[in-house]
């Protein structure tokens, strides 16, 4: 995809969108996976590879590490209305729009 990106866009543009896939790329492969983690268990009991980075931020805020309802409620919301929002606004850079 960021083939097809790169080839169709100017360079400037290019820049932009390839800058604009770290939110969406992170928000599916980081903040995703915690969301589903803890809706089934808590990062301290997991032994997934993706749990590995949530129990780094537990050593430091333990709210990461037992499934904090407040935390998981705002990275359900993130995951859920951050990332098809980013992924529309790098489809809009890509495409011109005018609502970009």
């Amino acid at each position: 995809m960021l083939v097809l990106l790169h080839s169709t866009c100017p360079n400037s543009l290019s820049e932009a969108t390839r800058w604009g896939w770290g939110g969406p790329l992170s928000l599916c492969l980081q903040e995703g996976p915690f969301v589903c983690i803890s809706l089934v268990s808590s990062v301290a009991e997991s032994d997934s590879v993706h749990s590995m980075l949530w129990k780094e931020y537990g050593r430091a805020d333990s709210r990461w590490l037992h499934s904090d309802p407040t935390v998981v409620a705002l990275e359900i919301l993130t995951v859920a209305v951050a990332g098809p929002l980013a992924l529309l606004l790098v489809f809009a850079i890509v495409q011109d729009k005018h609502y970009r």
